[in-house]
C-alpha cells in the first residue's frame, strides 16, 4: 500500500512556527531567546527528521505526494520558523546591550 508524506513533522513545524510567533509577541528577553531557540533551532531540527522520514517513505518506491509537494510546504514552515527565530534573538540582543 502507498505511503503519503510525513503529516504529523508537517503539523509539528507549523506548531513550532506558531510558538516562535507567540515568542515573538512577548516583549521580554527570556521569550526571545526561547523564541530563537524554538524558531531556529528546533524548526530546523524538525526539517531534518522530516526530510529523513519523507526520503525513507520514497525509497520504498510506493509513496505518493500532494498536490503542491509536502517538502516545500516543510522547507517553508522551517524558513519561516527561523526568520522568526532570527527576529527573536535580534530583539534579545538590542534589551541584553541597552
Amino acid at each position: 500500500m502507498a505511503k503519503g508524506p510525513p503529516i504529523h513533522w508537517i503539523i509539528v513545524g507549523a506548531l513550532i512556527l506558531l510558538g516562535t510567533i507567540a515568542f515573538a509577541a512577548v516583549s521580554d528577553p527570556p521569550a526571545s531567546l526561547y523564541g530563537f531557540l524554538t524558531g531556529s533551532v528546533i524548526g530546523t531540527m524538525n526539517l531534518a527528521v522530516f526530510l529523513i522520514t519523507w526520503n525513507k517513505i520514497q525509497a520504498t518506491g510506493n509513496a505518493w505526494d500532494w498536490q503542491i509537494p509536502s517538502k516545500k510546504v516543510a522547507v517553508s514552515l522551517a524558513l519561516a520558523s527561523w526568520a522568526v527565530g532570527v527576529w527573536n534573538i535580534f530583539y534579545f540582543c538590542v534589551e541584553l546591550t541597552r
